[in-house]
């Protein structure tokens, strides 16, 4: 796993970082993996999200904290863009969507373990 490769490769040190956002779910359960087999407790030392998320911030354990995009607000933006080029209109962006930060496990810390 990248992921995991690229955490074990630099944390080799006793410095780790307070906090990890990984750009996809995928990755974000490889630095898990990574930060778990160095010992590394997730949300107690490290806490982790991804920028994106899928089955592996879900599924994972801890779950991971993710971004939800919303695609079809996404897409409808993108579109409207799209047409305005090729009628030769000037693009207007940048267009902002809306998106969620689903806070889960990876990323809770109580006041015991803060």
């Amino acid at each position: 796993m990248l992921g995991q490769n690229c955490v074990y490769s630099r944390s080799v040190s006793p410095r780790v970082a307070g906090a990890i956002l990984c750009h996809t779910g995928r990755q974000a359960a490889g630095v898990l993996a990574g930060l778990m087999s160095r010992g590394v407790a997730v949300p107690d030392r490290t806490m982790l999200a991804a920028a994106s998320d899928s089955e592996h911030t879900r599924h994972s354990r801890p779950a991971i904290s993710a971004v939800v995009l919303h695609a079809s607000e996404m897409t409808l933006a993108l579109l409207d863009l799209l047409q305005a080029r090729i009628a030769g209109e000037p693009s207007a962006g940048p267009v902002l969507t809306t998106a969620r930060f689903r806070i889960r496990a990876s990323s809770r810390r109580t006041d015991a373990n803060t």
